[in-house]
């Protein structure tokens, strides 16, 4: 018995414009500690202006635990940072 055939055509793939031997970029320890630090002033900003207003609970609760990983992070990154000064393998 023959099989049915497909109505859906495939199309062929495209080839990746990114050469596949391309080594990830290195990465900025202290860049990323930075964004973190951006981040996490960005939401205590938004906590401040909303002092005066009656916020709702589960979205103040949500932007501190959203700062408190950031801060989380940005310790971490701060110490790969200080291994990776002095000579270390920047693992902690």
């Amino acid at each position: 018995m023959a099989e049915p055939r497909s109505p859906v055509i495939r199309f062929p793939r495209r080839q990746s414009p990114i050469p596949k031997t391309c080594p990830p970029p290195p990465r900025d320890t202290q860049g990323d500690a930075e964004l973190r630090a951006s981040l996490l002033a960005d939401i205590f900003d938004e906590l401040i202006r909303k002092k005066g207003e009656h916020p709702e609970g589960l979205l103040v609760h949500a932007a501190a635990l959203f700062a408190k990983d950031l801060l989380e992070e940005m310790v971490v990154l701060y110490r790969q940072a200080l291994c990776e000064t002095q000579g270390g393998s920047g693992h902690v």
